[in-house]
């Protein structure tokens, strides 16, 4: 299942011989399932960017890479995680990756100044 479309799902009740039907319409939209927020975007060589991570599911590892560099997330609450790290000495533009799990599910950009 993937993309655009409209999911029904059924629900069934029971209680003491009666039962309950009701069936609900559920639209799907294509997206990420979680977002990763690095600020500030724009930085200098070493400076600190912070992280935040929003999810919409739980995970039990939350985590940032760059390159080589894991950073751990820390849990705010379920759906909430918040770290850092420092900038590279490097100019240059850079990918955040956001993996859940060990599943790569976001991404953000972050630009070194000369």
């Amino acid at each position: 299942m993937g993309g655009e479309g409209i999911l029904e799902v059924r629900v069934r009740a029971f209680r003491k011989g009666e039962e309950a039907e009701a069936t609900a319409l559920i639209p799907l939209r294509p997206g990420p399932l979680a977002t990763l927020t690095a600020t500030p975007a724009l930085v200098d060589p070493g400076e600190e960017v912070r992280l935040e991570a929003r999810l919409l599911r739980r995970a039990s590892r939350v985590e940032v890479r760059l390159g080589p560099l894991i950073v751990p997330l820390d849990k705010v609450d379920d759906l909430t995680y918040r770290g850092g790290l420092l900038a590279p000495k490097t100019p240059g533009a850079y990918q955040l990756e956001l993996y859940l799990d060990g599943i790569l599910v976001h991404t953000a950009r972050i630009r070194v100044r000369d």
